[in-house]
Order: C-alpha cells, then sequence, then structure tokens
C-alpha cells in the first residue's frame, strides 16, 4: 500500500492498527479478531490472553475523544454514539427530525459523556472498545510522507 501510494503521489500515507468493532458477539469477535490481527502482535491493538481469548491492549480510561469530536451521521438520519457503534445501539437523535446542534448538545449525549467519565466499563460498548487505552501512541498511528 506504501508503494501504491508512492505511485499516486499521495502526500500522507498513514497506517494504523486494526480496530474490531467491539459491537458484535463475543464469537463473532473473536474469529473476527484472529482473521484479521497481524502474526506480529506488538503491531496490534489487542492481545493474547493466556486462555486464546483477544482482548484490547492496555488499560481502559474513563474517556474517550469521539463522543466530544466526531459524529456519525447513518443514512437514515440517525445519529449513534460513534462509528464503532455499528448495530446502531446508543442513538443520540435524528438529524431529519432536529438541528445536529440540538442533538449534539442533547441530554442522551450529556448523559453518555457522564458516564464515560465516570465509569467507562459501565457502558457495554465502551468497555470492549480499544479506542482511547492508555497503550503506546506509535503503535496506534504511524505516518509517511
Amino acid at each position: 500500500m506504501r508503494e501504491f501510494a508512492k505511485q499516486l503521489g499521495v502526500d500522507i500515507y498513514a497506517e494504523k492498527t486494526v480496530g474490531i468493532g467491539p459491537d458484535r458477539s463475543d464469537s463473532e469477535f473473536q474469529n473476527l479478531i484472529k482473521e484479521l490481527l497481524p502474526k506480529d502482535l506488538s503491531l496490534s491493538r489487542y492481545h493474547l490472553r493466556h486462555d486464546g481469548i483477544f482482548e484490547p491492549k492496555g488499560k481502559i480510561s474513563n474517556m474517550c475523544h469521539f463522543v466530544y469530536q466526531i459524529m456519525v451521521i447513518n443514512s437514515n438520519g440517525t445519529v449513534p454514539l460513534c462509528c464503532y457503534d455499528e448495530s446502531s445501539k446508543y442513538i443520540m437523535g435524528n438529524v431529519f427530525e432536529e438541528r445536529i446542534k440540538t442533538i449534539w448538545k442533547n441530554d442522551k449525549y450529556q448523559e453518555i459523556r457522564k458516564r464515560l467519565r465516570q465509569d467507562r466499563k459501565s457502558i457495554p460498548l465502551c468497555s470492549k472498545c480499544s479506542e482511547s487505552r492508555h497503550i503506546a501512541k506509535d503503535k496506534i498511528l504511524k505516518c509517511y510522507i
């Protein structure tokens, strides 16, 4: 991919570790992760436990920048919590029914942000997510010019 990007004249080429959506059944998650992860797990945001189960590396923090910086809008107008909410289990609003600014500041978003700051593990989707964990930054994103 890096060579292809050079051929295209790309200014910045970025590689990042694979993030498997945590909004999956445990068996589906484990099957996908086995298929998609690199053999060298030092290049992964997941590690293999002694019992053969993969889980995100690093300590989970009570923070996630996604809910403060990024809004996802589905084609039907619904606004899920984030891009990892693939099944749209946490709907914050609908842009066809209310303004984006209203949704961004609504009680649902405020409550989920508060819960994240207090106890991220209490939100099933967020407790399994690999984002905003305390791991080495250079393992998350590498940019080449």
